[in-house]
């Protein structure tokens, strides 16, 4: 199964990361573009998009014997 790896750099400069199946490229465009909200909900947190500096997308490797050891191939 395809995975996704969505890295979110915050003002603070610490990084929320959050994983996905499914590309969350239309999602992210969604988020970017809300004029009135601007928490979006990801596995098990709420994150302020004005603390986002930097969202960056990539497509993982498909899954191997050590999934702690991830790999992009692409960044979307």
């Amino acid at each position: 199964m395809q995975q996704y790896k969505v890295i979110f750099s915050l003002v603070n400069g610490k990084k929320q990361t959050a994983y996905f199946t499914e590309n969350p490229i239309s999602r992210v465009n969604d988020w970017i573009e809300r004029n009135d909200c601007v928490w979006v909900r990801l596995e098990d947190m709420r994150l302020n998009l004005q603390h986002v500096v930097t969202i960056q997308v990539g497509k993982l490797a498909e899954a191997n014997e050590r999934p702690e050891e991830e790999e992009v191939v692409e960044w979307l």
